[in-house]
């Protein structure tokens, strides 16, 4: 069985855990899921020509985490940063969680998606993701983790995405800060 891996960022308390759950299958109704201390494993599976495996590291949104963060993203194929429509600056931190992933890894796809679509409290329109992603060559999805809107849509990109790299046609994406600034540019 081939195993991809796939890290989850974001800041804490944006749905990475509750997401993750969802695609899993292992989320329970009116579950009150809690904010994930460092790091936490879960495992996705994907029929290929045969089962992928991918191995999600869904990675703890507090500062206080980031000094266990490098070693964990080495070696991934997909970055999926997450952020909540509720904030802002959950949004503008992304800029934080791409300089960190690209300091240890060179992905080759990249995920934005946008969390919590189905709140009232909602702030940012779906038009701010989707020229985030543009502009960081990501490939752009609205959810809610709770509900599962848009959830069916993600496991099809996230698909297509395992089966490409299981299939090795993938080159890492070329969109991830450097020191001088996009790679790529």
């Amino acid at each position: 069985m081939n195993t991809v891996k796939m890290i989850v960022c974001g800041d804490g308390a944006v749905g990475k855990t509750t997401l993750l759950k969802r695609l899993s299958g292992t989320l329970k109704p009116d579950e009150n899921v809690t904010m994930t201390p460092g790091v936490a494993v879960h495992v996705l599976k994907f029929e290929v020509e045969n089962i992928v495996k991918c191995a999600c590291f869904d990675l703890g949104g507090q500062e206080r985490f980031r000094f266990l963060q490098g070693s964990l993203i080495k070696g991934a194929s997909i970055a999926m940063f997450v952020y909540s429509v509720e904030w802002f600056r959950s949004l503008s931190d992304i800029d934080d969680w791409l300089k960190l992933v690209a300091e240890h890894a060179l992905p080759k796809r990249l995920f934005l998606i946008a969390n919590k679509i189905d709140s009232p409290r909602r702030v940012l329109v779906e038009s701010d993701g989707q020229e985030y992603a543009s502009q960081h060559g990501m490939t752009f999805h609205e959810v809610s983790a709770i509900t599962g809107q848009g959830v069916d849509a993600l496991e099809s990109s996230l698909h297509e995405a395992i089966s490409s790299i299981s299939r090795n046609e993938v080159e890492p994406a070329n969109s991830l800060p450097s020191s001088g600034g996009l790679l790529g540019e």
